[in-house]
């Protein structure tokens, strides 16, 4: 089982947390029934937030991370833009790599532009092999509208990490399961919430 727990502490007063979720089809119903067991019994407090794995619906306290739009949580916080930001961070590629050059360091990023965001996106799903004519409009945070393909979407969580590192060598300096999606939280999250896809936000507001 594979345990995500995601804090976000620039969009409330309060930190927010997303509870532990799990990214394997048969964990899918032990949360569901441990969640309908503790709710049924007076816990009016217990939510479970699962993977869409192209099936999966809302019910009751179960709520569906990215239902009917990705895969899992890897399609979310590892989403071309935030690991494109996080590449720029980590000094791992120049900005100028991404064609445009009117931010130079990171600490600018805070002044990216919605196109400058989208090139970001394309310049990632290309380096995938993910990038196509099948587009998707997804929304930020901070309300942008970008596109990102159906393929990206619609790929296995975990193999999505795992073309990540085949495509940038780079990335297999994290060797636990949950190292890169917890230095996206923790490193780009945190730094830039708006530049999140406003989807991971619309499910934590469905528990507070």
């Amino acid at each position: 089982m594979t345990n995500i727990l995601l804090r976000i502490d620039k969009i409330e007063s309060e930190p927010i947390y997303l509870p532990a979720r799990t990214s394997n089809g048969s964990n899918c119903n032990d949360v569901i029934e441990v969640v309908n067991n503790l709710y049924a019994n007076g816990n009016e407090q217990i939510y479970g937030i699962i993977d869409w794995d192209n099936n999966n619906e809302s019910k009751n306290r179960i709520i569906v991370l990215g239902e009917n739009e990705r895969y899992s949580i890897e399609n979310y916080l590892l989403d071309p833009l935030m690991m494109g930001l996080l590449f720029i961070r980590e000094a791992k590629m120049p900005i100028s790599e991404f064609g445009f050059g009117t931010i130079s360091k990171y600490s600018e990023i805070g002044n990216l532009q919605p196109e400058e965001a989208q090139m970001i996106i394309d310049k990632v799903l290309n380096n995938l092999g993910l990038f196509s004519a099948n587009v998707i409009e997804y929304d930020l945070y901070n309300n942008w509208k970008l596109n990102i393909s159906s393929e990206f979407n619609l790929f296995q969580g975990h193999d999505l990490e795992s073309l990540y590192k085949r495509k940038y060598p780079f990335l297999n300096i994290y060797q636990r399961e949950d190292g890169l999606k917890k230095d996206v939280i923790q490193k780009i999250v945190n730094d830039f919430p708006e530049f999140v896809p406003k989807r991971i936000f619309d499910t934590i507001k469905k528990i507070t």
